[in-house]
């Protein structure tokens, strides 16, 4: 492929239009530079593209003082990332497919009970676990042996009230996380770690994605790490990460502790004050002991 040619259009005046182009989905509130501007036909050649790499476009039409910002588009060639950016050394994988089989090394298949069922996935051809106060925890403890862990799923919920969707352990004196929705972001979901009672580090999604749609989340954690911003992150639907957020002011160290991995109802003596148990699907669970790469990030996003 020599380049990339797009074609769009524009119903009504327009004075000109510009092109903007991303190696990653964009957010619409921070674009990048445009890589071209003051068009007037309803086409443009990207003679840069390179066939072996996807791309994402914006076409922003320009009309006087207003300017509108069309759905992003991926350049249909390239749609499918490099293989080598597949992760599978996870510690960790429940697809949830109609079962609870761990398909990872360590064989962590999940012990269910209570209101847990089988529902529309994000894709025909796969189904995802719907939570209604169940539980799935995994039949051993989860093995991270690491200070980074990076968390990788769908979900769909429409619950805005406070819930818990996953548990590592069961006491905040210990090497912990948990993650949650719905807390001090308001509709956003999150990953608090501890270490010990009195720390903690908190990242979080922009907020708006307990709306019953399908949405795709990824955290990493670093531990080793030395400033809140570079401990925790929250990355959604394959884009940046968001402005970090943290309680306690703390920078916390250690590896995570080897515990039991609750998903959905809890019943951690800890966090009995907020009995919140997730209610809504999730697909596509996998943890890896290590920070993912952006090509890695982006290739469980599009997969």
């Amino acid at each position: 492929m020599a380049g990339m040619r797009l074609e769009f259009a524009q119903f009504g005046s327009f004075d000109s239009f510009s092109i903007y182009r991303s190696d990653y989905p964009m957010d619409i509130s921070n674009l990048p530079a445009p890589i071209a501007t003051g068009l007037k036909q309803m086409y443009f050649i990207d003679g840069t593209a390179l066939e072996e790499k996807r791309y994402y476009y914006r076409v922003a039409v320009i009309r006087g003082s207003e300017t509108l910002i069309s759905e992003e588009m991926l350049s249909p060639d390239n749609d499918v990332a490099p293989i080598e950016y597949i992760p599978t050394d996870y510690i960790l994988r429940y697809d949830f497919n109609n079962n609870v089989e761990d398909k990872s090394v360590n064989a962590l298949n999940g012990v269910l009970a209570g209101n847990v069922t089988y529902g529309a996935g994000r894709t025909p051809d796969a189904n995802s676990a719907v939570f209604n106060g169940g539980t799935v925890k995994t039949n051993a403890a989860l093995p991270i042996n690491s200070k980074k862990i990076s968390i990788s799923f769908w979900f769909k919920t429409s619950n805005n009230s406070i819930s818990f969707f996953m548990i590592l352990g069961g006491a905040d004196t210990a090497n912990k996380f948990v993650i949650q929705a719905n807390n001090a972001e308001g509709s956003a979901i999150g990953i608090e770690t501890y270490d010990g009672p009195s720390k903690a580090n908190h990242g979080a999604t922009a907020v708006g994605v307990t709306n019953g749609a399908w949405r795709h989340v990824i955290f990493t954690v670093d531990r080793s790490a030395t400033s809140h911003e570079e401990t925790t992150k929250a990355y959604l639907d394959g884009g940046s990460a968001a402005p970090p957020q943290y309680y306690r002011s703390s920078i916390l160290s250690g590896e995570f502790d080897s515990e039991i991995l609750t998903i959905g109802n809890h019943t951690v003596s800890d966090l009995l004050s907020f009995p919140y148990s997730y209610r809504g699907s999730i697909q596509q669970l996998r943890i890896y002991n290590r920070i993912l790469t952006a090509e890695e990030r982006l290739q469980l996003f599009e997969e």
